[in-house]
């Protein structure tokens, strides 16, 4: 018969395989949308993974007292269900791999993405630094052109009104 610290062990293992397929799932829809460069539905995402692994955290939190037992010291209710529970532990190892080299991989990707439109911003203020200085002057309130007026004072004398005689 088995303890029933041994059937919350398998219950433990078993939310932790589904917890990290559908992490998986999430994953690999993350990077979907990171090709598609989809930021709002990317951050929705984001929040949606964020709540997986908060509920995978308290997983591993409720796992590790199982962790400093002897494993040969458990009652199972068979050897299928012990099988069952050590299979779903492969799964789950192998699960945190592929979500690893997922994440590297989309890490990577989203850092070269930051690069290019880093690049791109950098050209565009480069164009508006140039057009700036060629262009208009501007006042010191940005987006105001200068008012430039006319001279206005004593009006100079053309040489039709200038005296030219001598003393």
């Amino acid at each position: 018969m088995a303890s029933p610290a041994t059937e919350t062990l398998a219950d433990l293992v078993l939310r932790r395989r589904q917890l990290l397929e559908r992490l998986l799932l999430l994953c690999g829809k993350q990077g979907e949308l990171v090709e598609a460069g989809a930021t709002g539905p990317l951050l929705t995402l984001l929040g949606a993974k964020q709540k997986l692994i908060d509920e995978l955290t308290d997983t591993e939190r409720l796992l590790n007292p199982f962790r400093e037992e002897d494993p040969a010291a458990r009652q199972w209710a068979s050897a299928e269900a012990r099988a069952a529970c050590a299979d779903n532990a492969q799964r789950c190892t192998d699960l945190l791999a592929a979500i690893r080299e997922l994440e590297a991989r989309h890490g990577k990707r989203m850092a070269e993405r930051r690069d290019v439109i880093a690049d791109q911003l950098q050209a565009i203020h480069r164009g508006h630094q140039v057009a700036t200085a060629y262009g208009p002057h501007t006042s010191a309130v940005p987006g105001r052109p200068r008012n430039i007026t006319p001279h206005v004072g004593p009006e100079v004398p053309s040489a039709s009104n200038l005296d030219m005689t001598t003393n």
